[in-house]
């Protein structure tokens, strides 16, 4: 994969905004990550526009959408193709709140087998017998694509990045997805479905996103891709 590839992949909602701009142009001139998504609410009129062109530029070539769901699995999917036998894996993780059951729901319409919090110990095991299946599959015109949903409460998750590393080294094509976004956005979701924050017990809300947000900082660092959900409805 070549080196552009190689680098996170970040989406920018809200990028007619002053900070959408500022995120914007801060990931253009930046060597450590890509642009893959642009996004504005539905109805804005840069909806369909090149963003280069909407913001005044030259073309970018990226088209800003209204559709979430198609940003996040542009930054996503949107690397280079595999050979059919290569085997796959995308782990999925990220705030609680910030919309892993969405890119789920993506990643199974393009065909993905998902699962949901596996204990990531069972990760290397559960990957070697889908490896075994992959050269019949690969004859039927179908890799071994898999995706790996967790949260911070998986059994293992601290050797994650590990394991991830293990698996490279065993011939699959890891790719982590790091979902994020701001602690008022997260705050608002939990508060309108009316659900505690999953390590918040009796304690306060915004200290259990911030106890979750340092918990997970190691692995955002290792993330292949970065999405803020802030502006996003997941």
């Amino acid at each position: 994969m070549g080196a552009e590839q190689n680098r996170p992949g970040i989406v920018v909602a809200g990028v007619s905004g002053r900070m959408g701009r500022m995120l914007v142009q801060a990931v253009l001139d930046s060597h450590d990550c890509r642009l893959v998504g642009a996004l504005e609410r539905e109805g804005h009129a840069w909806i369909g526009q090149d963003l280069g062109t909407a913001m005044g530029g030259a073309p970018l070539g990226l088209a800003v959408t209204d559709d979430a769901v198609a940003a996040i699995a542009e930054g996503l999917l949107g690397q280079a193709p595999a050979a059919a036998d290569d085997p796959q894996v995308v782990v999925v993780t990220g705030m609680s709140g910030a919309g892993r059951s969405t890119v789920a729901n993506v990643m199974e319409d393009h065909g993905w087998y998902v699962i949901d919090n596996l204990p990531v110990t069972l990760l290397p095991d559960l990957l070697r017998l889908s490896a075994e299946q992959a050269q019949d599959l690969a004859a039927h015109g179908s890799p071994v694509r898999v995706g790996i949903v967790l949260d911070v409460r998986a059994q293992g998750f601290d050797t994650l990045t590990a394991s991830l590393e293990t698996l490279a080294e065993r011939g699959w094509r890891t790719h982590l997805v790091f979902l994020e976004a701001t602690n008022e956005s997260l705050v608002r979701r939990f508060e309108s479905v009316r659900r505690p924050h999953p390590l918040q017990g009796q304690g306060r809300m915004l200290d259990a996103i911030v106890r979750e947000r340092e918990a997970l900082a190691g692995v955002r660092a290792s993330a292949e891709t970065v999405i803020d959900t802030s502006g996003l409805n997941v």
